[in-house]
C-alpha cells in the first residue's frame, strides 16, 4: 500500500508538505503542489479520509436535503453541487426530509456533515433547530422561492439562494393573452413549500392582464400534497369532469403537467389545439414530452453549483451573502392560440 511517506519521497518533499497539499493549505507554493499532485497521480496514492478528518476537523462531506427523490428537479441541483464538490475532494449525499424535523436534523448531524443545502426553504425548521445544527459544526444554505413571504420562512436566519419568478410569470401570461386565452386553470398542488409563491404571482398578473380569475379553475391538491404526474392526472380529470370552460392549464411543476397531458388525451382532446399546457421548472424530460412542454426554467444546475461554492467558503470561515437568481419563460409546442370555448365544452 502506498503511504504518505512514499509520496513525499517520490516528490522530494517532506511528509508534512504532502499533508499540507492534501489539506488545501494556502502556504504551499504552486511548484510544490504540482510535484505532490503528480506524485499522487503516478503512484496511485489514496489518502486516508478518516485520518485527514481527524487532523483537519472536517469530513469533506456535505449534503442536500430534499423533499422527494421522485422529481428530477432535485437530482439536477445535486449534480450541480457534485460538479463543484469533486474538484475539492468533497462527497455529496442526498438526505430525504422524512419524519419530523427533529429526525432529519438528527440524520444530518449524525452524518457529521461539514455543510448542507436546504433545497426548499426550511422544511418546517425553526431558527432554534438551525442554530443547533450550526453549533454542531454543520454550515447551511437555505434555498427556495424569493416570493415566499410567510412569517416562518421570512424570519429564518442564514444565507439563501432564491429564484425570482416575477418577470417570467408575467411573460408567460402575456404570451397566453396574445394568443387569445382568457380562462386559465391552475393546478396548485397545494404544496406548502412552493404553491404560495407561484400561485400568488399567477393570480396577481392574471388579474393585471384581464384574465377571468375564476376560483373554480384553481384545483388544490389533497394530503399529503404530492406534486407528481399522478397528482396532475387526477386533478385534471376533476377539472374535465366538470366541463369547465378553460383553454389552458398551468401546473405547479412539470411532473404535474405530464399527468395533465395524459388526462387531456384520455378525454379525447388535443394538446395544444383544444387545451394548452404549461409547466414549471423545465426538468430535462420537458423538452422530450409529446408535445414538448412550454414551461418556466429554473436554473437548477446553477443553484447546486452556487450552493456548493457558498458552503465551501463558509467551511473555510468566510462570510457569504444571499444570492437571487432569475427564472425564464421557455416557449415550446404545448401552447397554441385559444380555441373557442363553445367548441371545447360541447
Amino acid at each position: 500500500m502506498i503511504t504518505r511517506d512514499d509520496v513525499a519521497k517520490y516528490a522530494g518533499v517532506s511528509p508534512a508538505t504532502v499533508s499540507n497539499v492534501l489539506n488545501g493549505s494556502k502556504f504551499v507554493s504552486a511548484e510544490l503542489v504540482n510535484r505532490v499532485e503528480q506524485a499522487i497521480s503516478e503512484l496511485g496514492y489514496i489518502p486516508n479520509r478518516a485520518a485527514k478528518s481527524l487532523a483537519s476537523k472536517k469530513t469533506d462531506h456535505v449534503g442536500i436535503l430534499v423533499p422527494t427523490l421522485s422529481n428530477p428537479y432535485y437530482g439536477t441541483i445535486a449534480e450541480g453541487m457534485e460538479s463543484i464538490a469533486r474538484h475539492h475532494g468533497y462527497i455529496v449525499s442526498l438526505i430525504m426530509a422524512e419524519g419530523s424535523t427533529d429526525q432529519y436534523i438528527s440524520r444530518i448531524i449524525e452524518r457529521q456533515l461539514d455543510g448542507v443545502f436546504l433545497s426548499d426553504f426550511n422544511f418546517g425548521l425553526t431558527n432554534k433547530q438551525l442554530l443547533h445544527m450550526k453549533n454542531k459544526g454543520v454550515h447551511f444554505i437555505i434555498g427556495g422561492d424569493s416570493s415566499r413571504s410567510d412569517s416562518t420562512s421570512a424570519t429564518l436566519s442564514g444565507p439563501r439562494i432564491t429564484v425570482n419568478y416575477e418577470n417570467s410569470i408575467y411573460e408567460m401570461l402575456l404570451y397566453l393573452k396574445r394568443l387569445g386565452h382568457k380562462r386559465i386553470a391552475f393546478l396548485s398542488g397545494n404544496d406548502p413549500l412552493i404553491t404560495e409563491a407561484r400561485q400568488t404571482l399567477i393570480l396577481k398578473w392574471s388579474h393585471e392582464l384581464g384574465f377571468d380569475n375564476d376560483p373554480n379553475l384553481v384545483v388544490s391538491g389533497t394530503p399529503p400534497y404530492m406534486t407528481l404526474a399522478e397528482d396532475g392526472y387526477r386533478d385534471t380529470k376533476r377539472l374535465l369532469s366538470g366541463r369547465k370552460d378553460f383553454t389552458a392549464i398551468i401546473t405547479l411543476n412539470d411532473l404535474m403537467a405530464f399527468g395533465a397531458m395524459k388526462a387531456i388525451r384520455e378525454a379525447g382532446l388535443h394538446i395544444p389545439n383544444d387545451i394548452s399546457v404549461i409547466g414549471f421548472d423545465n426538468i430535462y424530460l420537458s423538452e422530450t414530452a409529446c408535445p414538448p412542454l412550454t414551461t418556466i426554467h429554473i436554473p437548477k444546475y446553477e443553484i447546486g453549483q452556487i450552493a456548493m461554492q457558498l458552503l465551501l467558503k463558509m467551511i473555510d470561515g468566510e462570510d457569504v451573502q444571499s444570492i437571487k437568481l432569475e427564472s425564464s419563460f421557455i416557449m415550446r409546442d404545448s401552447v397554441a392560440p385559444a380555441k373557442k370555448i363553445d367548441k371545447l365544452t360541447n
